[in-house]
């Protein structure tokens, strides 16, 4: 079990911290069953520290069967959710979600599942910033961010209150605002890291630094992604660099074969 793996369970058991204290905490863990960090904890220490607890001082590791039951059944819920209905069921209503499309679409309430989604929520009475965006093909962050904190949030002093849903180039965006603004959360479908050496990517801005996932992770009152293992434009490997660097505030779904999330 990577440190990634094995946060879910962390959590469930009442882990509080950042990424660099889960880091910590990890590594306290493995050097406690006789393991290295770089290898994953074996099942064999993942069953001492379940049945034996830990001495650690951060959270208990000891735990019964129904409690494993009960953390089980909450990852396979998590894992049947779809992007559309963890916008639908937040934990708290926002005052606004504004949904950020990928690159290309020039008609965007009739683009992939934006306008469902958009028309979901504003059936449930939830405030919605949805339009066609400026600069559609490239993207670039300078025309985007503006747009999206002045038009579709209605402000940035909305930002705090407002969850920003961001699709392929639209999560990319999400990711850059996440580092200047507060946000009440984001939820990121088809995320990556890097413009793969395509020209378009590259111009639109996103990529000619490195992520700064400690003011994302700040910033963001919470993060889901979901990721597709057959998304014809991103290796997995790209969207898993955005799960490790968010982690371990990212709720991560992995989706199976969803293509690029054509559709809801």
């Amino acid at each position: 079990l990577t440190s990634v793996e094995l946060l879910p369970f962390a959590t469930f058991m009442s882990f509080q911290g950042n990424a660099d204290d889960w880091e910590r905490e990890f590594a306290a863990l493995c050097a406690e069953v006789g393991c290295k960090t770089e290898g994953g904890m074996p099942i064999d220490g993942f069953r001492h520290l379940v049945d034996s607890g830990s001495r650690s001082e951060t959270f208990s590791t000891d735990c019964t069967v129904e409690d494993l039951q009960e953390l089980l059944e909450a990852l396979r819920s998590r894992c049947r959710t779809s992007p559309a209905e963890e916008v639908l069921m937040p934990a708290s209503r926002p005052s606004r979600v504004v949904i950020v499309p990928g690159n290309g679409c020039r008609k965007v309430r009739k683009s992939n599942w934006y306008g469902w989604l958009a028309d979901e929520l504003e059936r449930r009475k939830v405030p919605v910033g949805i339009e066609n965006m400026p600069d559609p093909d490239v993207a670039r962050e300078s025309v985007w961010l503006p747009f999206i904190a002045d038009r579709l949030a209605g402000g940035r002093d909305r930002l705090p209150q407002t969850i920003v849903v961001g699709h392929s180039s639209g999560a990319a965006a999400a990711m850059r605002l996440a580092e200047k603004h507060r946000l009440g959360g984001v939820v990121l479908v088809a995320a990556y890291t890097s413009d793969l050496g395509d020209a378009n990517e590259r111009a639109s801005g996103y990529f000619n630094r490195a992520w700064d996932w400690d003011k994302q992770r700040a910033n963001c009152g919470f993060v889901v992604q979901f990721a597709s293992r057959n998304d014809p434009f991103l290796p997995f490997a790209v969207q898993a660099e955005v799960r490790d660097g968010l982690a371990p505030l990212i709720e991560f779904k992995d989706m199976g074969n969803r293509s690029h999330f054509f559709d809801a």
